[in-house]
């Protein structure tokens, strides 16, 4: 297992579609299985940055999951880690690069 605080520092280009939630709730019960070792991301998104809102836009039963789609080909950078709760905490800034 990677120790997490390696992270720390890292730049990386997000090469996929980033599904992410407003809702902590619905990430830790929806967003984190089937994993062998779960973690959260916290994101913080800079202001301007491109992101589709989905909601108004997916299937009204799955509107519940206030999900925030980030786009293939923004940059991402580890900020932090936090371990003190049941799932470790990874701190991301997301920007357009």
């Amino acid at each position: 297992m990677v120790d997490l605080h390696t992270l720390i520092g890292q730049t990386f280009e997000i090469d996929q579609f980033f599904a992410t939630t407003v809702d902590r709730g619905i990430a830790e019960g929806e967003f984190t299985e089937p994993a062998p070792a779960s973690a959260l991301y916290r994101v913080t998104i800079e202001a301007g940055t491109e992101a589709v809102w989905i909601p108004p836009l997916g299937v009204p039963e799955e509107a519940r999951q206030n999900e925030l789609l980030l786009l293939p080909g923004l940059e991402a950078r580890i900020v932090a880690v936090d371990t003190s709760d049941t799932l470790p905490i990874v701190d991301m800034e997301v920007s357009d690069g």
